[in-house]
């Protein structure tokens, strides 16, 4: 299905310009309107719903600016803005950007490449939002999963049960792939509520918007101050991909500064070979981080001929997944216990305590549900202006294990107190996820795995909250969907089952009869009557 844009700007030559600039339905879009003014596009937004919005910046009645931020006010995630401007506008772009355009055309550089650009990056943007299979069951479902599925990677978390390609992540086979650390000290340090969330989300689309223009780009979302970007290189791109990295991430620097005024940091590790390395690659950017820039170095690559081979602790990856998965208090007291115990006997420096406790910091925000929110109170009950970001101000190894306390404290009453709300949520989410992907073969170990669970935390939740088991949950839904298929009097029964994964048509059957009590070929025939 084509997503739905509007044009708008108050010279009709640029609106002609740009209806016959590109053939919108092979870019995926469909021209739903036209506007003048800002008043007549306020409406027609209302009217037509669309999913992306190109418009003039400057324009009568309303700006588009205006139009935007009336937009936002509804708290709708869509539609998206590109904005057209002069070269002279650049405190409306500024002021745009804040609002969370997602790009820019200046008029004069307009052609049909920056249109097309603009529109793809708006696309994948769209479809995140919306759910990229179409079926919106929960918003930017597919993109959540990435984001999971990549943090366990970085913290050695995978259980090698899935494929990139089972999170929708399709990689060339023969790729290599390093981690980017940036770092936002203005955040870690400075804004702070609901401010510094809105700067970091804005800063994290940004660079990935950005960098993707140079070469393909996944960010990953850590804490306030930190941001990480996976990026794949095929075999080709291998020799230059410093090259790659500088370009992409200078542009992404000068946009923090320019739109947001954040100065930012960034720290490349070593390329990689395979995807499931890719914790050393984030281990030696993280080594990074304890080296001063100096001058013009806000861009660091790590160098094999340096001092990277430390010896990090022992961080029990499994353990705490599994905590913050199951919301589990016990466990996560043990982690959080014997970790400062380790911190202690080693007589840890601040800043491997510092890095130690920050990676844990990490998997809470990737793992447990709305954990800045949750985080922002822990640390602000305990009086703290900087919130949880008062880690990094923590002066040495002591205060580090009195912070891990403090946040072990904090989640443990959470998780108390949510846990059987998270437990029903987390079933609903899964069942919906397998409605949405009735097509592929799904067993409890591959959904567990993209969900960070382990296959008896998920089955227990099932038979307690969805009142059937996993496999029975997964065999209700590709039946109901088989009968849609049977539907048709020229649907082959071999073919049913194949679409929907069954091994053979023999197993469809039999489930097929236990469900409805007919065989498929029966169903069918009585629905011709």
């Amino acid at each position: 299905m084509a997503y739905k844009v509007l044009i708008a700007d108050d010279e009709p030559l640029v609106l002609i310009g740009l209806q016959d600039l590109i053939d919108w339905s092979a870019e995926g879009y469909e021209v739903v309107g036209q506007a003048r003014n800002g008043k007549i596009l306020l409406d027609e937004i209302a009217r037509t719903e669309p999913d992306l919005v190109i418009t003039d910046i400057k324009m009568p009645l309303m700006s588009g600016i205006e139009v935007l931020e009336e937009v936002r006010r509804t708290e709708r995630p869509l539609p998206l803005f590109i904005f057209l401007t002069s070269f002279e506008e650049f405190d409306l772009i500024k002021r745009a950007m804040s609002l969370e355009a997602v790009d820019y055309i200046v008029k004069l550089e307009l052609d049909k490449k920056q249109l097309t650009d603009a529109l793809q990056r708006s696309a994948r943007r769209i479809g995140e939002l919306k759910g990229n299979d179409g079926g919106g069951h929960v918003v930017g479902e597919r993109k959540l999963l990435q984001d999971r599925y990549l943090t366990r990677l970085l913290f050695s978390m995978d259980s090698g049960q899935l494929d990139t390609r089972d999170v929708g992540l399709d990689f060339e086979d023969d790729s290599a792939f390093a981690v980017v650390l940036v770092t936002l000290p203005s955040l870690m340090a400075g804004e702070d509520g609901q401010k510094a969330m809105g700067l970091y989300s804005s800063a994290c689309r940004l660079i990935e918007d950005t960098a993707s223009r140079y070469t393909a780009c996944h960010v990953v979302q850590l804490d306030l101050g930190h941001i990480a970007a996976i990026m794949p290189f095929p075999a080709k791109a291998v020799a230059g991909y410093r090259s790659y990295v500088h370009s992409a991430f200078k542009a992404s620097l000068e946009g923090l500064k320019n739109y947001f005024s954040l100065d930012a940091y960034v720290y490349c590790g070593p390329l990689v070979d395979d995807i499931r390395r890719l914790p050393e690659s984030f281990a030696k950017a993280k080594l990074l981080t304890t080296m001063q820039n100096t001058g013009e170095a806000h861009i660091l690559f790590f160098d094999h001929s340096g001092s990277g081979d430390r010896q990090e602790p022992h961080l029990d990856s499994a353990l705490f997944t599994r905590a913050f998965s199951e919301l589990n208090a016990q466990l996560l007291t043990q982690g959080i216990q014997t970790l400062v115990q380790q911190m202690e006997s080693l007589q840890l420096p601040r800043i491997e305590s510092i890095d130690l406790a920050s990676s844990i910091l990490y998997l809470a925000k990737a793992l447990v549900p709305d954990a800045e929110t949750c985080l922002n109170g822990i640390f602000a009950s305990q009086g703290n202006i900087y919130s949880y970001r008062c880690l990094y101000q923590a002066y040495d190894s002591r205060e580090v294990a009195a912070w891990l306390r403090t946040f072990c404290k904090g989640l443990c009453d959470l998780f108390t107190e949510k846990r059987q709300d998270y437990r029903l949520q987390t079933v609903q989410r899964v069942q919906a996820y397998i409605d949405d992907n009735v097509s592929k073969k799904l067993s409890l170990g591959m959904v567990a795995s993209i969900f960070g669970y382990s296959q008896n935390y998920l089955s227990s939740l099932f038979s307690r909250y969805a009142s059937m088991s996993f496999v029975d949950y997964v065999n209700k839904a590709k039946v109901e969907k088989a009968k849609q298929l049977l539907a048709d009097p020229n649907a082959l029964v071999y073919e049913v089952a194949s679409n929907l994964g069954f091994e053979s048509p023999f197993y469809f059957s039999k489930v097929f009869k236990k469900e409805t009590g007919l065989s498929p070929t029966a169903w069918q025939g009585r629905l011709k009557g």
